[in-house]
């Protein structure tokens, strides 16, 4: 039966519980009748025990409890178990709103309270105790709680500990358990469980979430996609009472943008994300998904600035704090990145996007191992490329970072070794040196002073400007720089230069770049060498990437003597490669990636005939997690020198390690 709007003010203002009773509809409507005619009844038979049966049930559906024990059973001890797990459940949703509205250390105290009162419960329970229905009502709301509080491994131990008893598992509980495992980072078992609930509860609107969340962290972006938006085509866009925007079809549809970004079909996620943000600039969802996508785009800065406004839109919002306490590790702006991760930590220390950014600013304040290692061999038998790079020749390039001092200061030691095996000996360079680094925002400047077996006290200077997310100028001049042919150094010839790069890109799919370097040797040869580049990308999928790498280059010396090394009055090249990348296996932050390079050019060099170029090379990435990158690959090219076909082939690794 249905009330008017007047009979349930009546009631609830004969009870005095107006402020509770006025938000009431639908099943509180019959709660309200029922307790109507129970208390019409008692004023006219006190004793009638059906009567303080009806009331005492529909005060306690309405969450009355102090007037459900007024009106009690005589034996009454159960009911008053019931009562007191009904406080527990209602402090709990309480708890969660105030989780979710309150800003500071109090907005867990709810949370906080209804686990303690259910301390002992589990413990007795891990320690063998059998539980009656009440309890394992109670024990489904602590599995709550606990995932509500952001301990998610607390939650996952406890329902698995129910299930090895084969205890009935509250339903209503298997949906926070789900948002464990996924927290936890079981995403298969947090799929299995969304999908019962959902066979449940198809209309659940938080499940269908978790799960596409879930669906993502398995790296199914496919599914996800499908997922959110077969789901998002059945809900309406406005609401039918006041004709405004679905909230749910809104989260919906920016989640399956974000999934969008997650699949690397950025172009499309930018198409969908500048229609929603036409429509509502100031959204914090679409504001941080916009965040989001220039992540992946490449521009960090960008990223920044719409952290910086749902921040300040969201002061209490500790997701958006740890994003962009990354943001500035990446942009360099080490005093925003490192106030926003102390804000985030204040507000909520246990979410896993504060964690996470715990570990990246862990990780910028390690130690970092850089080191490059190039091998070659070419043919032997007084081939020309032999004669002037060694039969086999290598080079090792090891950096060592000390920790941020001071935020915008490193120091480091550098050594670098070149050896080559000529017919008749053994050439080797080794230079060891030490410097500082200073970075700051658009900023990078570094200089070194170094020395080793030949060549006397040498040094350099290099910086970096990048002014915004698309330019950046790179320029560094060398004091008996290691870019230099070892047959030189045979001769006790040696080189200083100074180099200017200008780099652009549009994005992770389109970039130019030009360099050009001068290098004089003491040998008098003044070389002029320049080189230019176009990147793009042509295929991005959640697994694979297909791009081209046009590039040229060319140099011009000016020693008009015969020199030993490789010394062309003039050179320069045309190289077309085809590169394909695909991540083979992933799990969060650990991937493996392979990598195949075909590449296929022209080359000319002056007082002989021009040559065809080919290039192939095959290489493994692996991403340990971000302590540890690890790369290698080997290759083949065959090229002319002095109008001779030759085979090369060629190794490389590259570790980064932050310990």
């Amino acid at each position: 039966m249905q009330l008017t709007l007047w009979t349930r003010q009546v009631i609830c203002l004969s009870i005095a519980l107006f402020p509770v009773c006025a938000v009431a509809g639908g099943k509180s409507d019959e709660d309200l009748q029922m307790l109507s005619e129970g208390l019409r009844i008692l004023a006219r038979s006190p004793d009638d025990q059906h009567a303080r049966a009806q009331v005492f049930q529909a005060t306690r559906d309405l969450g009355l409890f102090e007037w459900a024990t007024r009106f009690a059973p005589v034996d009454h001890r159960q009911l008053d178990r019931q009562i007191e797990g009904d406080r527990l459940a209602l402090t709990i949703r309480y708890g969660v709103i105030d989780r979710d509205t309150l800003c500071g250390p109090h907005r867990f105290d709810r949370l906080d309270s209804a686990l303690a009162s259910t301390d002992q419960l589990e413990s007795t329970f891990l320690g063998g105790y059998s539980p009656d229905q009440e309890d394992l009502r109670r024990l489904g709301d602590r599995i709550i709680a606990l995932h509500e509080r952001r301990r998610d491994g607390d939650a996952v131990r406890l329902y698995e500990a129910m299930r090895q008893r084969d205890l009935r598992i509250p339903s209503w509980t298997l949906r926070e358990v789900a948002g464990s495992y996924l927290n936890v980072r079981r995403p298969a078992e947090a799929v299995a469980l969304y999908q019962t609930v959902l066979a449940e509860h198809p209309e659940d609107f938080e499940a269908h979430m978790g799960l596409v969340y879930a669906l993502l962290d398995m790296h199914d972006a496919p599914s996800a996609i499908d997922t959110i938006d077969a789901y998002a085509a059945g809900l309406p866009e406005r609401r039918r009472l006041d004709g405004k925007y679905n909230g749910e079809r809104w989260a919906a549809d920016v989640l399956s943008d974000r999934a969008r970004i997650d699949a690397n079909r950025l172009d499309e996620a930018e198409q969908r994300l500048a229609v929603r943000w036409s429509e509502a600039p100031f959204n914090g969802e679409v504001r941080r998904a916009m965040a989001s996508l220039a992540h992946a785009r490449g521009w960090p800065r960008d990223a920044q600035q719409r952290l910086q406004g749902v921040t300040a839109m969201a002061p209490c919002d500790a997701g958006a704090f740890a994003e962009l306490s990354e943001t500035a590790l990446i942009t360099q702006d080490w005093e925003r990145a490192r106030q926003s991760l102390q804000v985030a930590q204040t507000l909520d220390p246990d979410t896993s996007a504060v964690r996470r950014a715990d570990t990246s600013m862990a990780l910028h304040d390690r130690y970092e191992l850089r080191v490059d290692v190039n091998y070659e061999h070419s043919q032997a038998n007084n081939s020309h490329a032999s004669d002037y790079f060694g039969n086999d020749d290598w080079n090792a390039d090891t950096t060592l970072y000390g920790p941020p001092m001071g935020e915008y200061w490193r120091w480091y030691a550098h050594n670098y070794i070149a050896l080559a095996d000529f017919s008749d000996s053994w050439v080797r360079w080794n230079r060891t040196g030490a410097g500082v680094e200073w970075r700051w925002l658009n900023w990078r400047l570094a200089a070194e002073v170094n020395g080793g077996n030949v060549g006397g006290t040498g040094g350099n200077a290099s910086l970096r400007w990048a002014p915004d997310d698309h330019w950046s100028i790179d320029a560094s001049a060398n004091y008996r720089t290691n870019d230099i042919p070892l047959k030189a150094v045979a001769e006790g010839i040696y080189a200083n230069d100074v180099s200017l790069g200008v780099n652009w890109r549009l994005n992770e799919s389109l970039g130019l770049s030009a360099v050009t370097t001068r290098t004089n040797f003491t040998d008098s040869n003044k070389r002029t060498a320049w080189s230019v580049q176009w990147e793009q990308r042509w295929v991005s999928e959640a697994r694979w990437t297909v791009e081209t790498l046009l590039a040229s280059s060319g140099s011009t010396n000016t020693l008009s003597t015969p020199a030993s090394y490789f010394n062309p009055r003039h050179d320069h090249d045309v190289l077309l490669t085809g590169i394909a990348e695909h991540v083979t296996w992933l799990d969060y932050n650990y991937r493996f990636t392979q990598r195949v390079e075909l590449g296929v050019g022209r080359y000319w060099q002056a007082d002989y005939s021009p040559g065809n170029m080919t290039y192939l090379r095959y290489g493994h990435a692996w991403d340990l997690g971000g302590p540890v990158e690890w790369h290698y690959g080997v290759a083949v090219v065959r090229r002319p020198y002095d109008g001779v076909q030759e085979t090369q082939l060629r190794a490389d690794i590259h570790l980064l390690w932050r310990f």
